[in-house]
Order: C-alpha cells, then sequence, then structure tokens
C-alpha cells in the first residue's frame, strides 16, 4: 500500500508543469536555464558570420568596467558567467551554456588555435560547475604552453596569461572553434 501511494504521489508530481509547481527552470551551475532543441536550433539559425577581430573586441569590452561575474546576471541581454561571455563575443543569444556551445562550434587541434577561438570543457553533462570556457587570443610566445585569454570567471571578467590547456594541467579543456568565423570582412 505504502510503494502503491508514493507512486501515486510520483505521477502527481510528474504531471504538474513546473510553472504551475511553482519550480524555478532547470539551471546549469548558473549557466541560465537547459536550452530546449527549439532553442538551439533557433539560435543555430539566427547565427551570423563574425570576424577574429569582432570576437576580440566583442571580449575586450567586458573589461572596462569589468563586468562581475554572477551566474544569473545579465548584461546587454546576455548572462554574466562564461557561456553567456562566450556567446556575447561570438555575437549569439543568450541560450546557450557549455553543454550546447559545441553545437555552433567543432574541435580543433592545439596548433590551430587562433583568436576568437575558445578552450573549453564542453559537451554533454558538463553544464553547471562542470563547463567552463575561455575565449583564446593568442600564443605568448614560440613554446605554445601559455597563452593570453579572456575569461569571464570570480570575480569578475579578466584578460590573463593561462597555462595550455588550462589551470592545474586541467586536459578536460578542449579547443574549439565558432563554425560561422571568418578571418577577414564579414561577407
Amino acid at each position: 500500500m505504502r510503494r502503491l501511494l508514493f507512486a501515486a504521489i510520483g505521477v502527481l508530481i510528474a504531471a504538474v508543469p513546473p510553472a504551475q509547481a511553482g519550480a524555478e527552470p532547470r539551471t546549469y551551475g548558473g549557466q541560465g536555464p537547459a536550452p530546449s532543441a527549439e532553442q538551439v536550433r533557433a539560435t543555430v539559425a539566427a547565427a551570423e558570420p563574425i570576424t577574429r577581430a569582432e570576437v576580440v573586441e566583442r571580449a575586450r569590452s567586458w573589461l572596462n568596467p569589468p563586468v562581475p561575474y554572477d551566474m544569473k546576471g545579465y548584461k546587454d541581454g546576455w548572462r554574466t558567467d562564461c557561456s553567456g561571455y562566450v556567446s556575447m563575443a561570438w555575437k549569439l543569444d543568450s541560450s546557450l551554456n557549455t553543454e550546447t556551445l559545441p553545437d555552433v562550434s567543432h574541435r580543433i587541434e592545439k596548433d590551430d588555435l587562433r583568436a576568437g577561438d575558445v578552450l573549453m570543457i564542453g559537451g554533454p553533462n558538463t553544464g553547471g560547475v562542470y563547463g567552463h570556457a575561455t575565449i583564446f587570443e593568442r600564443w605568448t610566445d614560440e613554446t605554445r604552453t601559455r597563452y593570453w585569454a579572456f575569461e569571464q570567471t570570480e570575480p569578475q571578467t579578466v584578460h590573463r596569461e593561462i597555462p595550455y590547456p588550462y589551470f592545474d594541467n586541467d586536459t578536460r579543456y578542449l579547443p574549439y572553434r565558432y563554425n560561422l568565423i571568418v578571418d577577414g570582412p564579414v561577407p
């Protein structure tokens, strides 16, 4: 009888839409609500080409004054977490997070990294505290063991030197390139 009662309560809870149940939208460690498949498709469909110089300029725009990192905050329509920052720099809407940024980008090799690419723990199950992204600017020297990056992290946006692939030799950080990034003038 007790098992039947708990099963019935479970069915009732599952049948109530989150808005009616008073639940907050599911979030990924402050990376905003989990985007629906339709939101991701709409973001991809609305995406436009952007130059590497524009990405760097847009990333730099959050440095002065530095934008405070806030897992639930927004600046000019973009979330002020790491994936919101990458979305802003790539001129995408703010619905993407580290799980879905790979939907608009592709993996590249370390030697292919160029300004405007990202190093990211991304893909399935990386939302929240498991995912993070930095915007690559350039190598510090020819050894390619350190790079300059823009990063939205606590307490605020920074431009700093980072050891490759990331601090503490965190090999989960992989290089990605936005699918619509271009080297020269936008067509």
